[in-house]
């Protein structure tokens, strides 16, 4: 059984490269895994959201990891 969530990255018209890593960075030391990034245009090209959606194993979140 796998959890997965949704996360927003980025607000706005400017998306800050080292934030983003940042969170993914965070997200992986966290035992999520990306399955994937979508880009919510604001018109014209322009970017006004990053969307990530994230998995785990649903033992992970219950605190008990399989190694």
């Amino acid at each position: 059984m796998l959890t997965v969530d949704v996360y927003s990255f980025a607000r706005g018209p400017y998306v800050d490269v080292e934030q983003i890593s940042g969170n993914l960075n965070q997200f992986g030391g966290d035992g999520w895994e990306l399955v994937s990034m979508i880009d919510v245009n604001a018109g014209q090209g322009g970017t006004c959201d990053l969307v990530a959606v994230f998995k785990r194993p649903a033992c992970h979140a219950a605190g008990v990891v399989d190694r």
